[in-house]
């Protein structure tokens, strides 16, 4: 099993300000006698750039990942030197890497969506962070190009696809707020607050699972797309929860409401 090391953290973005650098290492991960066992680390990326938010895709021989480049284009524009971010693919096998969004502005969080074939992410342009869909292979004919998803949420911060046409997401305000939003109705609904920077579909499963901070504690919650009441409440065991939606829904690839 791969491991991936990285860096998570709230996301605020500003195109002109110079990132932090980061690398992203890769690893064998087993268990052995009840505890995980790291070995053969190597470094992916040793730049003194931002590289960083690294995605496995399901073959488990490439990635997405978050990479900072000086733009000149974006030095041009705002007259000084401008560092932004674009979505990477690299193949483990190759060492091979290809910029995947190749903008002026900045694309964060590189998600795979549930059809396989494109990927979100958060861009942000002109103070706004919107929620994005790129190829994920646009070398190839027919491959729709990159398009706004969301155009009324904003700022996101973060994202998880529940199936083809719900997401939830973290957006930043006071408080911040966890929405699951559907791109073809363009709506979205708040289900939590306080929520931490942490979004994941649990694999072979219809949970997502999220944190929640309160009075200063964390804890881990859920989101049940299985069960028939909405918006209902579950308690699965002290400080852990799950929200209920009106549809039974067990392939995270099947349409939403």
């Amino acid at each position: 099993m791969k491991l991936m090391t990285g860096l998570l953290g709230v996301l605020i973005f500003s195109a002109s300000a110079k990132m932090p650098g980061f690398d992203i290492y890769v690893g064998d991960l087993v268990l052995q006698n009840n505890r995980l066992k790291v070995s053969h680390l190597k470094a992916l990326t040793m730049r003194s750039e931002y590289d960083n938010q690294p995605l496995f895709l399901p073959d488990g021989d490439s990635l997405l990942y978050t990479a900072a480049i000086i733009n000149n284009k974006n030095e041009q524009k705002i007259g000084q030197t401008a560092e932004q971010t674009d979505s990477m693919f690299v193949s483990l096998e190759s060492g091979q890497v290809s910029n995947l969004t190749n903008s002026i502005e900045s694309e964060y969080s590189p998600t795979l969506m549930t059809t396989g074939n494109s990927f979100s992410v958060i861009r942000a342009v002109d103070n706004k962070q919107k929620l994005w869909r790129y190829p994920l292979h646009p070398e190839q004919p027919f491959s729709e190009p990159a398009s706004e998803l969301l155009t009324n949420i904003n700022p996101i911060g973060y994202h998880a696809w529940v199936d083809d046409n719900r997401v939830m997401l973290f957006v930043l305000g006071e408080p911040q707020t966890l929405q699951i939003a559907d791109v073809r109705k363009q709506s979205s609904q708040v289900l939590d607050k306080n929520i931490g920077p942490s979004l994941f579909a649990i694999p072979q499963s219809v949970l997502m699972s999220y944190t929640v901070s309160i009075n200063y504690n964390s804890s881990a919650r859920f989101f049940d797309d299985s069960l028939n009441e909405w918006p209902a409440m579950k308690c699965l065991k002290r400080e852990l929860f799950a929200y209920s939606s009106p549809q039974n829904v067990r392939d995270r690839g099947g349409a939403g409401n």
